[in-house]
């Protein structure tokens, strides 16, 4: 019993020594030729892959460059914000330091007003005494 016949594999044998060269020629074609073609196949690959290394060093040096306009933006405003917190703390303090004053004045004339009234009564009265005696 043969074995290739219970397997049912069809085997080629060459006939002589020009047919086992002439398939050893196409077996070497073939494979130089699936060599080249993988071969430039794989230079179009490492060519993409290298454009887009290329594409994604640019995409994130962009997004740095954007990162730090915003962060510079950022940090403008804040110091426009802090300027005029400044400037409103300041305008604060001199109206509650005008309107001290103010309630002061008003207090200070209302006191010299009562001791102006107290000190007019008492004088009224010295006079009227003096004027009866």
């Amino acid at each position: 019993m043969d074995i290739d016949k219970e397997m049912e594999v069809e085997v080629e044998r060459p006939v002589g020594k020009k047919a086992l060269k002439e398939r050893r020629k196409r077996e070497k074609e073939t494979t130089t030729r699936d060599f080249s073609e993988s071969s430039a196949t794989i230079k179009d690959l490492v060519v993409q892959l290298d454009k887009m290394f290329v594409k994604r060093e640019e995409m994130d040096k962009e997004k740095l460059e954007l990162r730090k306009t915003i962060e510079m933006k950022h940090e403008v405003e804040m110091k426009k914000l802090e300027f005029k917190e400044k400037a409103l703390e300041r305008q604060y303090q001199d109206f509650v330091r005008i309107e001290k004053q103010k309630i002061l004045s008003m207090f200070v004339d209302s006191v010299l007003a009562q001791y102006h009234k107290a000190f007019k009564a008492k004088q009224d009265a010295l006079t009227a005494k003096w004027a009866t005696s």
